[in-house]
């Protein structure tokens, strides 16, 4: 194991800055912020090599740079002193259980104070570069495997929205009759299938006031859920849940901002949710499951993105009377038994292939921490390996 210095010893940390007055798109130098490069100035606030450390929001993602750059004011810059390997700092600083540093606020934060107490590994300059050296190897490798599961990821995410599109907007059978609809959106269906308007099968609900309901919330992935299903849902519920809408199993919930993006379906579940969406009871006796295929789909979604408006897409919201104007495409109820049950088992088999690679990059991602950890630490010897730079 290596000795330990402060990471006041091994950098110096400076903050960031406001950029308006320094941002243009064509400016030759990058601005940075706890994601990463999302603009250009016009000017650099400091010169690399550096570690970058997020103040506020996201702390836990350090980022190397060189080079000219800005950063914003929400970002630490950590330049390491000449016998400190940028590198090396940076994968050190990967280390930080940042978790322990946070604040205890609803927006993670972080003080430079707490920062320069850190300690981490102090290895000699030319140990340093040889860890660097071994990680960038050796964690490029396993990049690369991660990039391969995120990009099987991707692929089966839009067979999957293109399987439900393909069922749910042209049937089953390859040879059946189709016919015009003459909206842009929708295109040929089935000659045989049905074009209603929402507004015959569904009416707005507004019930309020059942604050022991449980909290529902949608996903573009899964629909309506119960929000303490899923861990990756960080909106805070109101602390107020009397103002709460009511949900009955087989309602159709919509958020009006992003029903474009596909945050709409029907619940399985009775609950409460937020008061920004639509909640709309049934007046039909169609299958639930046929439904919640296609308002989910794809031609839907550039349905609702149509009939969207606002200043900009975070914005664009679509109101009650334009969504129950859209129509909905109705095949008889055999075919849309046939269809959802076509399309439960096959998305079933696609999902368990997004688990299987997501369970995959978690395990990659849990032994690229640890051997960064083991590397920097000492744990492991790396010395014999052949330094990434001249020494200063």
């Amino acid at each position: 194991m290596y000795p330990t210095q402060q990471l006041r010893r091994l950098a110096r940390i400076r903050n960031g800055a406001d950029h308006s007055g320094v941002q243009d798109d064509l400016g030759d130098f990058p601005v940075y912020g706890s994601g990463g490069e999302f603009t250009r100035a016009t000017r650099s606030l400091y010169s690399g090599p550096a570690v970058l450390l997020g103040r506020k929001g996201t702390i836990d993602r350090p980022i190397l740079v060189d080079g000219e750059f800005w950063t914003v004011d929400t970002i630490f810059c950590a330049q390491p002193h000449p016998e400190v390997d940028a590198a090396f700092l940076y994968y050190a600083c990967t280390t930080i259980p940042f978790s322990l540093l946070s604040t205890s606020t609803a927006l993670p934060s972080m003080t430079q104070g707490d920062l320069n107490a850190v300690r981490l590994p102090a290895p000699t300059y030319e140990v340093q570069q040889a860890i660097a050296s071994f990680l960038d190897r050796e964690t490029a490798k396993i990049d690369v495997l991660i990039a391969k599961q995120e990009q099987l990821i991707t692929t089966l995410r839009e067979d999957r929205a293109a399987t439900i599109t393909q069922a749910v907007t042209k049937g089953l059978d390859p040879n059946a009759e189709m016919k015009n609809t003459g909206i842009g959106w929708l295109g040929s269906v089935p000659a045989h299938w049905k074009l209603i308007p929402l507004r015959y099968l569904y009416a707005k609900r507004k019930d309020q006031d059942h604050p022991d309901e449980q909290l529902l919330s949608i996903y573009r992935d899964y629909g309506v859920v119960p929000k303490d299903s899923r861990t990756d849902n960080f909106n805070k519920a109101s602390a107020d849940l009397s103002y709460y809408q009511l949900v009955e199993h087989g309602d159709l919930v919509v958020n009006r901002m992003k029903a474009w993006q596909g945050s709409v379906g029907i619940s399985r579940y009775r609950g409460i949710i937020s008061p920004d969406y639509y909640v709309y009871k049934p007046l039909h006796d169609q299958f639930d499951g046929f439904l919640n295929y296609l308002f989910r789909c794809q031609r839907y979604a550039a349905g609702y993105g149509r009939l969207s408006t606002g200043v900009r897409p975070s914005q664009w919201s679509i109101t009650p009377g334009d969504h129950l104007g859209m129509e909905a495409l109705l095949p008889p109820i055999e075919e849309q038994i046939a269809i959802a049950e076509f399309l439960d088992a096959r998305c079933v088999k696609i999902d368990a292939l997004i688990d299987k690679s997501t369970e995959m990059i978690e395990t990659l991602c849990e032994y690229r921490s640890a051997l960064i950890t083991d590397a920097v630490t000492g744990k492991i010897d790396v010395r014999g390996e052949p330094n990434h730079a001249a020494t200063p």
